[in-house]
This record gives C-alpha cells, structure tokens and sequence, in this order.
C-alpha cells in the first residue's frame, strides 16, 4: 500500500515500493512479488485516455526522469482488480485483464452519472 501511495503523491514509483508495468489497453498495474493491483487513470468525470509505456525517452512526456517510460497520468488514479501472478507467469491472463477493463468501464459510467 506504502508504494501505491507513493505513486499516487508523485507519480512514480519509489526506488524502495513496488514496481509498475503497462498491461495493455490503459491498464497498469503496480507488482510486488506474485500480488497485482490494476489501475488505469481518469479526469474524475467519466473521461479515459489510454496510456502507453514509453519506448523512447526522446518521446516521453519526462525524459529526464529516471522514470522516463512511465507516461503524465490524469488527475486520479483509480484501483481496478487485484489478482496474483504465478512466479515464471510472463502474461496476464486474459480473464484478469477482462476483469480490470469491467471495473474501468463501470467506474467511469459511475463518474459520468455524477
């Protein structure tokens, strides 16, 4: 929890949390260990934008940073599903990403009622 908080403060990951990694549609998700906690990012107001990992720091939005291939995300980072990655296991299961998409999908329909 410490190293999403962190992320959400400053947009990175800390050098002492959990890691990030692009999954694919707009989907990121935060990796400790065998643990995965799915996020994407929004405006708040039903709005989604996908982003993408950076393959090239003369392209990203900070390419400067240590942190170069991690994208400027929108003001909030929601939480989407949480599921665990057997050790070897370079994929996510689609299930999973299905699931991760069904939670964004619902959130933002919820935030465009508001």
């Amino acid at each position: 929890m410490a190293g999403i908080k962190y992320f959400a403060r400053h947009g990175v990951p800390s050098q002492r949390s959990c890691g990030v990694n692009a999954l694919q549609s707009g989907i990121w998700e935060f990796k400790e260990g065998q643990k995965r906690v799915s996020f994407f990012d929004t405006d708040g107001h039903g709005s989604f934008t996908e982003k993408r990992k950076f393959k090239n720091p003369a392209l990203a939005d900070y390419p400067n940073d240590p942190h170069w291939d991690i994208p400027g995300f929108d003001q909030d980072i929601r939480l989407g599903h949480c599921f665990g990655k057997p050790w070897g296991q370079r994929t996510t299961e689609q299930e999973d990403l299905d699931e991760t998409i069904r939670v964004r999908e619902e959130d933002l329909s919820h935030d465009r009622a508001a």
